[in-house]
């Protein structure tokens, strides 16, 4: 392994990409994940997350994460926000905010409406782009089955490595 550019003599045992995961866990409500992938051939950080997420029982959920890219087509940075709040036992609410530190503009924005409908969750969905693309989705899932959809959203992927996120 070399980090010196121009030491050759351990060129066939250098490691190519060095992986890093953080897991804090404060609190049984709240906990932050860290991801960082050092390219060593460039030097440079790859690529990097950082998740901050907050419980509040089955009442409440927010996660504020930080993303970075480093790629040969350009630099990546955004700012993340989801937010879940429960209303009652019949209806939820959502928010979802994607900000572009690189450019100053926020890139994505979406507002999600939950309805209980017994057996089957609706999801009334509005969701507006940057570039002034809007759409509206009506999302049905079966309650026994919540991982099959009919429909289409853009989603946050809850941050976790452990059991952390098994707690919400």
């Amino acid at each position: 392994f070399r980090l010196d550019k121009g030491n050759t003599r351990f060129k066939s045992n250098k490691f190519k990409t060095l992986e890093f995961q953080l897991e804090l866990i404060p609190y049984s409500w709240a906990y932050l994940t860290s991801k960082l992938s050092v390219d060593t051939k460039r030097y440079t950080v790859q690529s990097g997350s950082v998740d901050l997420v907050m419980n509040g029982g089955d009442k409440w959920q927010l996660i504020v994460g930080q993303r970075y890219e480093n790629v040969t087509t350009g630099i990546t940075s955004l700012i993340t926000m989801d937010a879940t709040y429960k209303i009652n036992d019949k209806w939820r609410i959502r928010a979802y905010e994607r900000f572009n530190l690189e450019e100053g503009f926020i890139e994505e924005q979406e507002y999600t409406i939950y309805r209980d409908l017994h057996c089957w969750i609706a999801e009334f969905v509005w969701n507006i782009q940057n570039n002034g693309d809007q759409g509206v989705y009506l999302i049905m899932k079966l309650k026994a089955f919540p991982e099959y959809p009919v429909g289409y959203r853009r989603t946050i992927s809850r941050p976790r490595f452990g059991a952390a996120g098994e707690t919400y």
